[in-house]
């Protein structure tokens, strides 16, 4: 089964920072993956015969349940932050930061991407590994934690995560309950052009095709 239409929701780098190492593979990163589908599965099935809806769908209420849909779409913001070089801050005064003076009106840059990718915060930084967040002790976006800022932090931070979250988590729960995704004509995940285009927020060089199969039995 391939997953990777998870990212279609979740941009990918911007422009002007280094040059990234090589991303793991699609085959390094089918494993922990490929369990997602049956997670979303299992967790909406003791609820789906009940549904009102006339075709079986993942509801809001179900995405407390489903975990590992979170962690993997944590996992993915943190390699591919939706804008890598956050928004532009200007300094209001001369002040001095960590023994660097920072004069008034000096335009400021995080580069969101490096910190989410540093191995001074993060095990395996490169990996793409969602188990890193499936503790309650992990690092959240919301701010609390300075090494995960896909949205920036503070007063400043996106103000629509609250909403863009929840419609990432259902849109992707039910692309991965009510079909199988196969590369098309053929052609194996590891064939997929997966560099991207670098923008303010960047995306895919190339349009993702892939071949929906409805689940029998849903």
């Amino acid at each position: 089964m391939l997953l990777l239409p998870l990212q279609l929701f979740c941009l990918a780098r911007g422009s002007n920072h280094p040059p990234p190492p090589p991303p793991p593979t699609d085959a390094e990163n089918a494993s922990p993956v490929g369990e997602l589908a049956p997670r979303v599965t299992t967790a909406v099935a003791p609820r789906r015969f009940v549904a009102s809806a006339p075709v079986p769908l993942v509801l809001e209420d179900d995405l407390e349940r489903l975990g590992y849909l979170k962690s993997v779409v944590k996992e993915t913001l943190r390699l591919h932050p939706p804008i890598p070089l956050l928004v532009p801050r200007e300094s209001l005064s001369t002040v001095q930061l960590l023994g660097y003076e920072i004069p008034v009106k000096t335009r400021v840059i995080v580069n969101a991407w490096a910190i989410e990718r540093s191995t001074n915060s993060w095990e395996r930084a490169e990996k793409f590994w969602p188990e890193r967040f499936i503790t309650s002790t992990s690092a959240d976006f919301r701010g609390q934690h300075f090494q995960f800022i896909p949205f920036g932090v503070g007063r400043r931070g996106c103000p629509t995560v609250s909403f863009a979250m929840p419609i990432v988590e259902l849109s992707s729960a039910n692309l991965l309950y009510r079909f199988d995704w196969r590369a098309p004509d053929g052609s194996r995940a590891e064939d997929l052009d997966m560099s991207e285009a670098s923008r303010l927020t960047a995306h895919r060089k190339s349009s993702l095709v892939l071949v929906p199969v409805p689940c029998i039995g849903i």
